[in-house]
């Protein structure tokens, strides 16, 4: 039987949108902060702008997966970049204008981070309508792995435009890439099959509440979000303490912390190629596995750090990071009914990011008390053993592609 295409009209269009849209947010990032220093912005301020970057990811996501039906998801996606693109052009009008207090670097984050929960949890439900149920393992894992192409294309792009250029003139081209994502996700064509079958029987918050409910019920999607919770938990120490590492505990320069960040991006990028062209059946089986060897690997760096392990175990994380992102869409896409899949995946998003900010602030006491290396061995131990219980107590290793798309997909592992 012949495999359906993966590069349609429709799905072209919709990776074009993402991958201008990831460029966009990357170099805003840095620009945001950069201006925001330039502007007088102090410790207080950059930390203020994370806390307003961070919340409305977590939260808005949840509160407007219920109202994706009222509208086309790509019409959603649309608004999305198209107010993005507006805050962006704004700051540095106002700062060319002598007239940009910090609080509207505050609110622009705010708003910027609620547009990207509008979009990322549409473009979840979105992707099904858009392949063939065969073809959704392969379409997430070219979509995961552009998203590392394109950061290592951001850093790099950010950093060239702010010093050949300026911020301000950085800020207004990542203005235009929010504006061509925006028209880039209209030119998707579905045939009135891009808007989510709605229950009109339940109310807004009824709606949240069945979302919720459904994530704590059903046999897999809770242990799933409980080790990606126990996941999230023991990577922090990797992430807050591996520049403290470097360059306290290995006396080595800002290159090898770049270095070694980059070996994580080229790890995730190489998993996603090779998920493009081999399709895994077992989808919790490749969760659970690469659960298990991101632990083992943070653990063995953990109890010896070198620069040459780190590499390795960035490179590894990399990796990771993409084989357990990529099954976790498969499966709400393909085991979910579609009307609820923008919510669980929101739901999903916010039980995972809770726990983040008091374990982060919690992660120095613990390095003082028993050292770097231990509190990221610690971390590994614990991501162990998450994937170890899932795999005993949980029926994600059960987890399979449907009958319909296993005789879709032929051959495949």
């Amino acid at each position: 039987m012949p495999q359906p295409k993966i590069w349609t009209y429709s799905f072209s269009m919709l990776f074009s949108s993402k991958v201008t849209k990831v460029m966009a947010e990357n170099i805003t990032s840095i620009a945001f902060m950069w201006l925001l220093l330039e502007s007088g912005g102090n410790a207080f301020s950059t930390s203020m702008m994370y806390v307003c970057s961070m919340v409305p990811q977590m939260l808005f996501g949840v509160l407007i997966s219920p109202v994706l039906s009222k509208w086309k998801l790509t019409y959603w996606m649309f608004a999305s970049d198209s107010v993005r693109a507006f805050i962006i052009c704004t700051i540095p009008l106002l700062y060319l204008a002598d007239a940009l207090p910090l609080w509207m670097f505050y609110c622009a984050a705010f708003i910027q981070s609620a547009c990207g929960a509008i979009y990322n949890p549409a473009s979840v439900s979105l992707l099904p309508k858009v392949l063939a149920k065969s073809r959704i393992q392969q379409g997430n894992a070219i979509l995961v792995s552009s998203d590392k192409t394109v950061y290592l294309l951001g850093l790099a792009g950010a950093g060239a435009l702010i010093t050949f250029l300026s911020t301000t003139t950085t800020l207004f081209i990542t203005s235009a890439l929010f504006l061509i994502s925006a028209l880039l996700i209209l030119l998707v064509r579905l045939n009135g099959r891009d808007k989510v079958k709605e229950d009109h029987t339940l109310s807004y918050w009824k709606k949240i509440r069945a979302g919720i409910t459904f994530v704590c019920t059903e046999t897999f999607i809770l242990p799933l979000a409980l080790v990606c919770i126990f996941v999230n938990i023991g990577i922090i120490p990797w992430i807050i303490l591996r520049p403290i590492l470097i360059y306290d505990d290995l006396s080595a320069s800002a290159f090898i912390y770049t270095l070694v960040s980059s070996c994580g991006f080229i790890g995730g990028l190489v998993v996603g190629i090779i998920l493009t062209k081999v399709v895994i059946r077992h989808q919790g089986i490749l969760f659970i596995i690469a659960v298990i060897v991101e632990g083992v690997a943070l653990t063995i760096t953990g109890m010896s750090p070198s620069i040459i392990l780190m590499m390795i175990c960035s490179f590894i994380i990399g990796m990771g990071e993409t084989a357990i992102n990529v099954p976790i869409m498969v499966m709400i896409q393909t085991s979910i009914p579609e009307d609820k899949q923008a919510l669980v995946f929101s739901v999903i998003g916010l039980v995972v990011a809770l726990p983040l900010p008091l374990f982060g602030l919690v992660m120095g006491p613990l390095a003082l008390l028993v050292g770097n290396g231990v509190a990221i061995m610690l971390g590994g131990v614990l991501i162990i053993l998450s994937g170890l219980g899932a795999l005993k107590f949980t029926s994600l290793s059960k987890m399979l592609t449907s009958k319909r798309v296993q005789k879709e997909v032929g051959h495949g592992i």
